[in-house]
């Protein structure tokens, strides 16, 4: 019997586990990533033609997370030469004085990024 090894396995081949088999694959690590479903599937958070990627976050962390993730999408559409990301508009509503909204509005602004 042969036994196979992998450096990594991800489970899951929606958006991020594709993603993140693709980046390990490319640092030559041995990576299996494994799926339920045949793919294309409709079963899993990612699928359909439309998804909204944003950096409006209460914690600061995700703003800047996000940030390296544009980076990423910008260098896999070279990488792949297929558009795969149009960037449009976010309207965040809620009550002026919500703390959560507060929190959104002053991590925008204190990365430097437009808000109304």
């Amino acid at each position: 019997s042969t036994v196979l090894e992998f450096d990594c396995v991800v489970i899951g081949a929606g958006v991020q586990g594709s993603f993140t088999a693709y980046q390990l694959a490319k640092q030559n690590r041995k990576t299996l990533l494994v799926e339920q479903f045949v793919l294309p599937h409709s079963r899993g958070s990612s699928h359909g033609q439309t998804r909204v990627i944003r950096k409006a976050y209460e914690q600061d962390f995700y703003i800047h997370m996000m940030e390296e993730s544009y980076k990423l999408w910008t260098q896999l559409e070279e990488e792949a030469d297929v558009k795969l990301y149009r960037q449009t508009g976010l309207l965040v509503m809620g009550p002026e004085m919500s703390e959560d909204y507060q929190l959104i509005k002053t991590n925008l602004q204190n990365n430097k990024i437009p808000t109304v």
